[in-house]
């Protein structure tokens, strides 16, 4: 687990060097998020994300793998309380998004078969965080609403999308 979501007791004091390092880990999945409502996952980089923060590659490489494990660091921060599933399919087809949160060791809370159905109202009502979708039309809907990205298939049921970095 990152050290920025470690719990510090009260008596304790994080050191001037690791109050630094937490404070960048936080700046680092801030960025991730901009870049993935911008950019998207194919397209965003580890370049892209030092940039955006103002450091140097290598010292993005201090605090994360991979881009799979900073990508995953940015879901896991946004959805600390709740991860609801989304999808316009239906069983057995919604396997590909639980085994991809299984995948990062992300469990589901919630599941919203909403089939055809406009997402965004949905979204807007569970106070999503972020939204993936295969489809255009759905992307496009949901992108007023959410940051959200598109991850063109097909995709096999059995594989998580985005693999975890373990």
């Amino acid at each position: 687990m990152p050290a920025a979501y470690h719990s510090i007791a009260p008596q304790m004091r994080l050191s001037f060097q690791k109050q630094q390092f937490a404070a960048r880990e936080d700046a680092l999945l801030d960025a991730v998020n901009v870049l993935l409502a911008k950019k998207g996952f194919d397209l965003m980089t580890m370049d892209d994300v030092a940039a955006e923060v103002g450091i140097a590659k290598g010292s993005l490489y201090k605090h994360f793998a991979s881009k799979e494990s900073l990508a995953a660091a940015a879901l896991c921060r946004m959805t600390r309380d709740t991860i609801a599933i989304v999808t316009a399919r239906n069983a057995p087809a919604h396997e590909r998004v639980v085994h991809t949160l299984r995948a990062w060791g992300t469990p589901a809370d919630e599941a919203h078969f909403v089939g055809s159905h406009e997402k965004a109202p949905i979204l807007r009502a569970t106070r999503a965080h972020i939204f993936f979708d295969d489809q255009e039309k759905h992307f496009h809907g949901a992108s007023r609403v959410v940051a959200s990205g598109l991850v063109p298939g097909p995709h096999e049921p059995n594989r998580p999308v985005i693999p975890s970095s373990a």
